[in-house]
């Protein structure tokens, strides 16, 4: 009888003080749907809602989303359209985004009551997608619901497919985000706090968090040409390759001409970075021996099983749309190579863009696997290959062009929709 007792005391001690932790971090952790759309902040936030005679570089709404000030309630005079994807919906370094061209071009060209929810963090995946969809998306009562899925990096590996393991909260102490967990069910503000520390710890352990990189790089890239190799081959000695010469990385970065790191000069209207992780990825690509030469060859690779992965989350995000009766549509990103200005750009690093081509291939053939299971999609291919510079050089997001191109065929697609 003790020992139960005691078991009983100790249970309602650790419960009690789970509890009065969740308390304690209700005054530091961020409120709903915020803690559900990301576990770290943005580069930066402006809680006010952005006045509309302002530039959107950089602001972010409450909920840490690169948009408009929004409300959880709808406004049942508006009719609500929710953007989920990645950093192909935050903008990046541009000073635009997706959303806002599309509200702009709405707003001052044609009289309507719409609302376009961005609903986009960069660095996630269709695992991501389903998850705030299901737990933030759908209570934001929707009415159109548009996935944007990028082919540069959203294709996932064969053991990721959609299990219903995946979804249930037991067995996982804590989950990132909107994915279930143990603690995101019963203590989402203790949760939080203890899965951003260990995306934190995970992010240390896993990538050089070296202070002013961007800053030190880019006034390096200031000096003529080449007289600024000898320091990024020592950069990235120092900080990424330790066991390589600096004569090999000297090597590889001359394969760059002159042309090839002048967009990264300091110059008005200029806002193309050269980044650490992309010469980290770069070096590494050019390390190898063998690579894909031509979209012909990277069409004929075994990625079958990668595709079925993640064709299982894309579908079962459009069946939670589906399900509640909510038009869903699917625009296909396309990587960089489809603008030949890009493509030209990159021809002095070919092992590193032939990581495009294979990319550009699993987009081709992912399409045969939408009309199989007959989900509405969107091939921002078909357009974007018709027109130059509409990507940015560093990074492969689009840039200004870029957006305002692809926000015309969401404008025509929802016009579209409209008229059914």
């Amino acid at each position: 009888m003790k020992k139960i007792k005691n078991f009983l005391v100790l249970t309602i001690s650790i419960i009690a003080t789970i509890m009065l932790i969740e308390y304690i971090a209700s005054f530091f952790v961020p409120a709903w749907p915020k803690r559900d759309l990301r576990n770290n902040s943005p580069a930066a936030e402006i809680e006010d809602e952005i006045p509309s005679n302002v530039s959107p570089i950089f602001n972010f709404n409450s909920w840490g989303m690169r948009d408009y000030q929004r409300k959880i309630e709808k406004d049942l005079n508006k009719t609500r359209y929710l953007f989920i994807g990645d950093s192909f919906l935050e903008g990046g370094f541009e000073d635009t985004f997706l959303s806002y061209e599309v509200n702009k071009k709405f707003s001052l060209n044609i009289s309507s009551n719409k609302e376009f929810i961005n609903l986009g963090v960069s660095g996630t995946s269709p695992i991501d997608y389903y998850f705030r969809l299901k737990e933030v998306g759908l209570k934001l009562n929707p009415d159109y619901v548009f996935l944007f899925f990028f082919s540069g990096n959203d294709f996932l590996s064969q053991n990721e497919k959609f299990s219903e393991q995946m979804l249930s909260s037991f067995g996982k102490i804590s989950s990132e985000s909107a994915k279930p967990s143990i603690l995101r069910t019963f203590t989402p503000r203790l949760n939080y706090l203890l899965n951003s520390a260990l995306k934190n710890l995970e992010f240390s352990n896993s990538n050089k968090i070296i202070p002013n990189e961007l800053v030190l790089i880019g006034k390096s890239l200031q000096k003529n040409y080449p007289d600024f190799i000898p320091f990024l081959a020592e950069h990235l000695k120092n900080n990424y390759f330790q066991k390589y010469s600096i004569e090999n990385l000297n090597k590889i970065l001359l394969q760059g001409n002159k042309d090839f790191y002048d967009i990264y000069k300091l110059k008005e209207g200029s806002n193309e970075f050269l980044q650490g992780w992309m010469l980290n990825n770069m070096i590494q690509w050019e390390m190898n021996s063998s690579y894909i030469k031509s979209l012909d060859e990277a069409l004929k690779e075994n990625d079958e099983e990668g595709l079925k992965s993640t064709l299982s989350w894309v579908e079962k995000t459009f069946e939670l749309s589906k399900n509640k009766g909510i038009p869903f549509v699917l625009f296909l990103i396309p990587p960089a190579s489809v603008d030949k200005e890009f493509s030209n750009y990159w021809k002095p690093f070919p092992k590193y863009y032939s990581w495009n081509l294979i990319c550009e291939a699993r987009h081709i053939k992912f399409i045969n696997y939408l009309k199989e299971k007959k989900i509405p999609y969107v091939d921002l291919r078909d357009f974007l290959n018709n027109d130059t510079n509409t990507y940015r050089k560093s990074d492969s997001h689009w840039n200004v062009k870029g957006h305002k191109l692809v926000a015309k065929v969401i404008i025509d697609q929802i016009l579209k929709l409209d008229k059914k």
